[in-house]
């Protein structure tokens, strides 16, 4: 499942994936087994996250900035359409 998702991503990102190796993340990368099983099967270099519960969510919130920063100026909401995060909070 693993290596058809690899084959959909564009030629210039597998290679980078090649080159720098894929990082696991969530609740299996805590499993070093799952590591050493992908990188046998896929041959590139995979290692799990240092914090593998919470990266998914760093990593989402991290686009979630960029998007919104590209987005600013636009009555406060997202470019998914949601309302700003932090006005929920003020």
């Amino acid at each position: 499942m693993v290596a058809d998702l690899i084959a959909r991503v564009p030629a210039a990102l597998r290679a980078t994936a090649r080159q720098q190796g894929l990082l696991i993340t969530g609740g299996g990368a805590r499993d070093p087994e799952l590591a050493r099983k992908l990188c046998a099967e896929l041959r590139i270099t995979v290692s799990p996250a240092a914090d593998p519960a919470n990266a998914t969510v760093r990593g989402l919130a991290c686009l979630l900035s960029t998007v919104e920063h590209r987005t600013s100026g636009t009555s406060g909401t997202s470019a998914i359409g949601r309302k700003d995060v932090d006005d929920d909070h003020q």
